[in-house]
């Protein structure tokens, strides 16, 4: 047929076959593959041709503003956050890595995360060697987050933590330092109502702006300390060995 087929359940309009082989669910006019609207203001759509916007198979669209974004799961907070770049934020809509984290990260047993350390994919292999200048080189401190960063990640409380600065930490390891996003705070909100298709107030949408509070914040990963730790134990057991066959 040339018309378009839609399943009505004696309320409302649920399902709808376009003719020109779109669907959608909650919506009667779906512009891309697959839609899922809520109320014709939010919702989900599923672009297989990688229309609009370019890139982005998998994103979110706001019919309120005209505007698409990466995919995008939340409740009152960002709950899951997919872009256009291949990065997935989980409490984050701006990851500076393939997997961010904001918040704590666990494991249902009590191992470590897993690396692939097969010999037969490394080459060059050595030793390490004077661990201990390594270690002895290194500044583990003691602080609280400044009054801005807590603002902007409630998941932190207000209490002292332990670790190491970054920009120090580039000093003994710098392959284990790199720059990752911006801390940025909201500064101004528009919030205004949203009518649906009916013409009903339904929601409420928000506009923010945000300003950049500090660019390029530096982080680092741990994994070099494991093993120059390990080196350094054996440096001293070397040490004490010698010194009892004295």
């Amino acid at each position: 047929s040339s018309n378009d087929l839609t399943l009505w359940d004696g309320t409302s309009d649920r399902v709808t076959f376009q003719n020109g082989g779109n669907v959608g669910i909650g919506t009667t006019s779906p512009s891309v593959k697959f839609v899922v609207s809520n109320s014709g203001v939010q919702g989900l759509e599923v672009n297989p041709n990688s229309g609009t916007p370019n890139g982005v198979d998998l994103f979110a669209y706001n019919r309120s503003t005209g505007g698409y974004a990466p995919l995008n799961i939340d409740a009152s907070t960002i709950v899951l956050h997919a872009n256009s770049s291949g990065k997935v934020g989980i409490g984050t809509s701006s990851p500076s890595h393939k997997l961010d984290v904001v918040g704590t990260a666990g494991l249902s047993t009590g191992t470590a995360w897993t690396n692939t350390s097969d010999k037969r994919i490394k080459q060059n292999i050595v030793s390490i060697v004077n661990g201990l200048e390594k270690i002895n080189q290194l500044n583990p401190v003691e602080y609280n987050y400044t009054q801005e960063y807590l603002d902007e990640h409630k998941e932190l409380k207000d209490i002292r933590y332990n670790s190491f600065i970054a920009d120090e930490y580039a000093e003994v390891f710098p392959n284990a330092v790199n720059v990752g996003g911006n801390l940025e705070k909201v500064i101004t909100k528009a919030v205004e109502e949203v009518k649906n298709e009916n013409g009903e107030i339904i929601t409420e949408k928000v506009d923010e702006v945000k300003e950049i509070i500090h660019e390029k914040l530096l982080n680092y990963t741990p994994h070099d300390l494991i093993m120059y730790l390990v080196a350094s134990v054996k440096e001293l057991s070397a040490k004490v060995e010698a010194l009892e066959a004295k």
